[in-house]
């Protein structure tokens, strides 16, 4: 059964100066089990959009994807994975709308993530100045 955090799709427009924030429900709090939630964000102005990781901490089998395109189910999926160096601090998808997932399960909680989007004019230059932020050591 999924908790109602995430019963909806939640749409964002990204402007070329605003951001958008998007947490796990409860962040800095552990998330809840069994939670699927969906965000779309769309970007009339350029067709890349920045993600600046703030903090990342998943559960072992929770996970967070990034879905460039229209469709959720077609778009070019990429997955936020830790590797030796830890998350990833920042991406540019080059895509003009882009859908974040969230999914965790039953096994163990974690605090989640909280990423900035903007837009961005090509790859490496962007429209909004974000500061850049440290994450956890895990």
């Amino acid at each position: 059964m999924l908790i109602e955090f995430c019963s909806e799709v939640v749409e964002f427009e990204l402007s070329n100066t605003t951001s958008v924030n998007i947490t796990s429900p409860l962040f800095p709090i552990p998330y809840p089990n069994d939670m699927k939630c969906t965000w779309s964000i769309s970007n009339s102005h350029t067709s890349f959009i920045r993600a600046v990781f703030a903090e990342v901490e998943l559960g072992p089998v929770d996970e967070l994807r990034l879905v460039g395109g229209a469709n959720v189910n077609s778009g070019h999926n990429i997955m936020i994975m830790k590797n030796s160096n830890g998350y990833p601090n920042s991406m540019t998808i080059n895509s003009a709308a882009l859908w974040v997932l969230f999914v965790s399960d039953q096994s163990k909680r974690a605090t989640g993530f909280f990423v900035t989007l903007q837009t961005a004019d090509q790859l490496g230059k962007y429209n909004i100045h974000v500061v850049q932020l440290i994450k956890k050591s895990h």
